[in-house]
């Protein structure tokens, strides 16, 4: 008798009926004329059994833009863009100094099995990649916060020209790192690894 109320059969059993009472006394909280938060929603029967929620109104003021401010100087828009480029190029030297190396390692570590150092050490080369890769990924991003305060200040032609043109390099950096980080990793593909 001890056995069955101690076996997993039993303790299951006893385990289901503490979830369904803890269930039970959660929901009724919920449904209660007590002061306690009611999860209900406040809702109205209506004819031919139809239901209608009605939630409270929300005022929620329009938005508009202060036009009084002048818009950005040039020379804030330039160091902006100036920091951004800067931090662009910065990742992209260190992910271009990092590529062969990864690389070769890759090759070698494709005729090696996973579990061995090569293999580690290439993958450790491919997560530093990668890591460049996503810095240079969030300057792009940046870049793009960048072209929208500028729309939005009203800025020249020509500065919005200046960011499309760096915007423009950099996403095509960013596209072949993106090819050459999935050349390595299809050379790492353990299924490919013999």
């Amino acid at each position: 008798m001890i056995h069955h109320l101690v076996s997993s059969r039993g303790l299951r059993k006893v385990s289901q009926l503490g979830v369904a009472a803890g269930l039970v006394a959660g929901l009724s909280a919920c449904a209660s004329g007590s002061d306690y938060p009611s999860f209900s929603l406040p809702v109205s029967n209506t004819d031919a059994g139809r239901v209608s929620v009605r939630f409270p109104a929300v005022n929620v003021p329009p938005i508009r833009p202060d036009l009084s401010q002048p818009a950005s100087p040039p020379a804030e828009l330039d160091a902006a863009l100036a920091g951004i480029n800067a931090r662009a190029e910065a990742a992209n030297a260190a992910f271009a100094s990092g590529l062969a190396p990864a690389q070769q390692l890759a090759r070698v570590a494709s005729m090696s099995d996973v579990e061995s150092d090569t293999w580690s050490t290439a993958q450790l080369r491919v997560a530093d990649l990668t890591s460049h890769h996503s810095a240079a990924h969030v300057a792009l991003a940046d870049l793009d916060m960048l072209t929208a305060a500028a729309e939005l200040s009203a800025n020249s032609k020509a500065d919005l020209d200046a960011i499309a043109q760096v915007k423009e390099a950099l996403a095509q950096k960013v596209s072949q790192q993106a090819r050459l980080l999935a050349d390595i990793n299809a050379q790492l593909d353990p299924r490919g690894v013999k």
